[in-house]
């Protein structure tokens, strides 16, 4: 049997996040659904790290992989031009070259073998 859990997440203080200060009081509420094995992991861990709260550990937990996302993206795609001409590369492929369509046709050979 699947359990609905709610996580709500209201009036909590978040002090250190990655060794910075933010001392912000957040207000809104994020709702999750989760299989009760999933609960029971994600109680575990935050026992683990030393975190009471289930939700203080989620909101930790996600707010460490969104800024991880973010940094990693902007490792990537470091200046607003090399965002616009990846967008641009996506939006408006380039027409493939000989090179390309012989790869093409040699992949396509072998598939049908």
């Amino acid at each position: 049997m699947q359990a609905t859990i709610y996580f709500i997440c209201r009036h909590i203080t978040y002090k250190v996040l990655r060794g910075r200060n933010y001392g912000q009081t957040f207000n809104d509420r994020i709702d999750a659904r989760i299989s009760t094995g999933q609960k029971e992991l994600i109680k575990y861990a935050s026992v683990l790290r030393g975190i009471r709260s289930v939700a203080d550990f989620v909101v930790y937990c996600v707010i460490n992989e969104a800024t991880k996302t973010i940094n990693d993206n902007n490792v990537m795609l470091r200046s607003l031009d090399d965002k616009k001409t990846f967008i641009e590369a996506i939006l408006n492929p380039p027409a493939p070259n000989a090179n390309l369509k012989k790869v093409q046709l040699s992949y396509s050979n072998q598939s049908r073998q």
